[in-house]
């Protein structure tokens, strides 16, 4: 599996990142914006992404709502320290969840398996069974 990390804060990044690799067995990628993240994007094919929804470059919503359009069926996982988000708007959006800081590592990577066994495998498979 394939996970990508979006996060402005590079040690948060590296510690999802390591954690993630460990503890799940996927590759992680990490991008420090918005536009990066949708570059990636174009690029590879990812199972899931974890986005923080604070970015400086692009709003959290406007991210999600792009990543969905192009790959409705990746799970979103959206992360924040705002704690006056609106949850119909997130919901709208189609996030699978929102995790708010601060967080425990371990309930990012149990959100993430909920998200990954709550997506059906398409015809392509998972992003390394099927390329």
């Amino acid at each position: 599996m394939k996970i990508l990390v979006v996060d402005n804060e590079r040690l948060i990044c590296c510690a999802l990142k390591m954690y993630l690799e460990r503890h799940t067995g996927s590759r992680v990628l990490c991008s420090n914006s918005g536009d990066e993240a949708l570059r990636m994007m174009e690029e590879e094919r990812f199972d899931a992404v974890i986005t923080d929804l604070g970015l400086p470059d692009i709003t959290g919503a406007e991210l999600v709502r792009r990543i969905k359009g192009g790959h409705r069926d990746v799970p979103v996982i959206a992360i924040t320290g705002l704690l006056n988000l609106d949850a119909e708007e997130i919901n709208e959006l189609g996030v699978f969840r929102c995790i708010y800081k601060p967080f425990r590592i371990s309930e990012v990577v149990e959100t993430l398996r909920e998200a990954l066994d709550a997506t059906p495998v398409t015809g392509e498979g998972r992003a390394e069974e099927g390329g």
